[in-house]
C-alpha cells in the first residue's frame, strides 16, 4: 500500500475520488497498521467533504449534531434535545394544559385554575424524579454471560467511558419511557396497520343506499312504537315495555339526525369532487398494504433471528449480527448508497406509521385498562382527548426508534459499511482481500456504529430486561396486526357520517335544556 501526504507523525490524511475507493485504503490501512500493533483512533477518523474545508463550518454542523442527537464520542452521554423536549412535555406541558382544561368553571379565575392545574400536574413531577433516582441507583449489569465471547468487543464499546449515575438514571428512564411507548405502539399502531390501509380499498357506503336502509329503519322502529302505545292505551305496561319504548324513541331520533345529515351530505359539493380521487385512493391502499406486509414479514424475520441466534433474554435478545436476510433492511441499505434515497424512504416509512397510528387512536378511542375514556370524533373532540391523543403519539415517537432498529438492523447500527478482511489463498499462499458488511466482529476503528444503535444496545445489554420486554411486545405488536386486519376485512364498509352522530349526543344537548328549565 502506498501512503500520500504523510505530513504529520500522528495525522494521516488519505486522499480519495470516491466512497469505494477511500473504503479499500482505509480498510488496507487498518489491517497492515494491526500487524504492528497501531490502531486507528475512529472518534479523530473523519471523511471532509469540500465543504467541510472550513473548520467554522465543520464545527457548527458537527456541534449541531452532536447536541441534538445522542451521546458525544469523547465526554460521555448526554441526553438530547430529542429526550429533553419529550420529557418536558410528557411531564410538564401537556399535564399542565390537560387539567387547566379540566376546570371548567366559569366563576373561577385564571389564577385558581392555574394553581389547581399545577396542584394536579405536580405529581408527574414527582413521578419523574423518582424515576430518576431509582435510575440512578438500580443495579446495572456490568459482566458478559458466560459464553458470549461474541459481545466482547461491543460491550467494550459500549462501556468504553465511565459511566455515572447521572448517566445510569437517563438510561434507566429513556427505557422506561420506550417500554410505555412500546405498549401504545402495539395497542394503536397495531390496529392501525391493520384498519387503516384497508379502510382505503372498502371506502365508505353509498349515501344512496344508507339513506333508504335508514329510510326502512325509521318504519320499522315507527311501527314498534305505535304497536306499544297502542297496548299502554288498554293495559299498563310492564317497566321492560316502557324502558324498550323509550330506547325506541331514542333510536328514531338518532336515526331523523342521521337522515338530516345524509341529506346534507347528498348536496355536498366537496364530498362529489372527492369521488373523482376514489381511484388513487384505492391504489395508495394497495400500496399501503404491501408496505405493511414488508415491515411485518422483516419484524418476523428479525424476531426468528434473534429467537435462534441471540444470546438469550439475560441480554436483551440481543443479536450481533443478522444472519437471515431482511427485506427492509436490504431495501435501505440498498437506497444508503444513492443519496438521499434512504432517508426520504426512512422518512415516509415513518410518517406511514405515524398515521396509522393516528387512524388506530381514532377508529377505537382513549383507551384506560378496559374503560375507553375518550372518543376522537370529526369537529367533536374534547380539547382533554386531543391532548391525551399528542401523549400517546409522543411515547410512539419513542418507540418507533426500537421499531425501527428491529425491521432494519443493518441499516441503523452500521447502514451500508462495509469492511475487508485478509485470509490465506490455498494456491500460493498470498494474502488476499475479503469485503463484508460491518457487523460487531469487525477489527476497531473499521465500522462506526450510529449512536442510536449504541443507545439501544445499552439498553440490551445493560437493562436487559427491557431489550426482552422490547423483542416480546414485538411479536405481540404482530399478532395485533393481524387480528385487526382480519377484522378489517370482514367487518362491513364505514358510513359516510360516521363520528357525526352518536347516542351520545342526544344527552349532551339535552343537558343545558334541563338546565334552564
Amino acid at each position: 500500500m502506498q501512503l500520500e501526504d504523510l505530513d504529520f507523525a500522528d495525522d494521516l490524511p488519505l486522499l480519495s475520488h470516491s466512497h469505494q475507493h477511500m473504503q479499500v485504503k482505509t480498510s488496507e490501512l487498518a489491517a497492515i497498521s494491526s500487524r504492528v500493533g497501531l490502531n486507528i483512533h475512529k472518534c479523530k477518523t473523519k471523511i471532509l467533504k469540500n465543504w467541510a474545508n472550513n473548520t467554522e463550518i465543520r464545527e457548527f454542523v458537527e456541534n449541531s449534531v452532536l447536541y441534538s442527537y445522542y451521546s458525544k464520542c469523547t465526554t460521555g452521554e448526554n441526553i438530547g434535545v430529542f429526550y429533553s423536549c419529550l420529557l418536558v412535555f410528557l411531564f410538564i406541558v401537556i399535564p399542565l394544559v390537560y387539567f387547566y382544561c379540566e376546570e371548567n368553571d366559569e366563576d373561577t379565575s385564571c389564577g385558581m385554575k392555574f394553581c389547581t392545574c399545577f396542584k394536579y400536574s405536580s405529581f408527574f413531577l414527582i413521578m419523574m424524579v423518582v424515576f430518576f433516582i431509582i435510575g440512578a441507583f438500580v443495579p446495572f449489569k456490568t459482566k458478559l454471560p458466560q459464553n458470549s465471547t461474541d459481545l466482547t468487543y461491543l460491550s467494550n464499546e459500549l462501556d468504553s467511558h465511565a459511566i455515572s449515575h447521572v448517566e445510569n438514571a437517563v438510561s434507566f428512564v429513556i427505557s422506561l419511557l420506550s417500554l410505555f411507548g412500546m405498549f401504545t405502539l402495539v395497542l394503536y399502531m397495531g390496529a392501525g396497520t391493520g384498519l387503516y390501509p384497508v379502510d382505503l380499498i372498502k371506502g365508505r357506503r353509498g349515501i344512496n343506499r344508507e339513506y333508504r336502509d335508514l329510510l326502512n329503519r325509521r318504519l320499522i322502529i315507527c311501527g314498534q312504537i305505535k304497536e306499544l302505545e297502542h297496548k299502554a292505551a288498554s293495559v299498563q305496561l310492564t317497566s321492560g315495555e316502557l324502558d324498550h319504548l323509550e330506547t325506541l324513541e331514542d333510536e328514531e331520533q338518532l336515526v331523523n339526525r342521521r337522515l338530516q345529515h345524509l341529506g346534507m351530505a347528498q348536496t355536498d359539493l366537496l364530498r362529489k369532487c372527492l369521488l373523482l380521487l376514489r381511484p388513487l385512493q384505492i391504489m395508495f391502499g394497495v400500496i399501503f398494504i404491501l408496505l405493511v406486509f414488508l415491515i411485518m414479514i422483516s419484524l418476523m424475520i428479525t424476531n426468528i433471528d434473534r429467537f435462534m441466534n441471540s444470546l438469550g433474554p439475560k441480554v436483551g435478545y440481543l443479536l450481533p449480527k443478522n444472519n437471515l436476510p431482511i427485506i427492509m433492511d436490504v431495501i435501505f441499505v440498498f437506497a444508503q448508497k444513492v443519496f438521499p434515497l434512504d432517508y426520504i424512504l426512512v422518512f415516509a416509512v415513518v410518517c406511514f406509521l405515524i398515521t396509522c397510528s393516528v387512524g388506530g387512536i381514532s377508529s377505537i378511542g382513549i383507551w384506560l385498562l378496559w374503560i375507553r375514556i375518550y372518543k376522537i370524533r370529526a369537529h367533536k373532540t374534547k380539547p382533554q382527548a386531543l391532548l391525551m391523543a399528542s401523549f400517546l403519539l409522543m411515547y410512539i415517537a419513542l418507540a418507533i426508534n426500537i421499531l425501527l432498529h428491529q425491521m432494519a438492523p443493518q441499516y441503523v447500527t452500521y447502514g451500508s459499511q462495509n469492511y475487508r478482511i485478509y485470509h490465506e489463498m490455498s494456491v500460493n499462499g498470498a494474502i488476499g482481500p475479503g469485503i463484508i458488511p460491518c457487523n460487531v466482529d469487525a477489527p476497531p476503528g473499521e465500522c462506526i456504529m450510529t449512536q442510536t444503535a449504541k443507545l439501544l444496545f445499552r439498553f440490551y445489554f445493560r437493562l436487559w430486561f427491557f431489550g426482552a420486554a422490547y423483542y416480546w411486545l414485538s411479536w405481540i405488536f404482530i399478532f395485533v396486526f393481524a387480528v385487526s386486519f382480519i377484522v378489517a376485512i370482514v367487518k362491513k364498509k364505514r358510513s359516510t357520517i360516521e363520528g357525526q352522530v352518536e347516542y351520545d349526543d342526544l344527552y349532551d344537548e339535552e343537558e343545558p335544556l334541563l338546565g334552564n328549565a
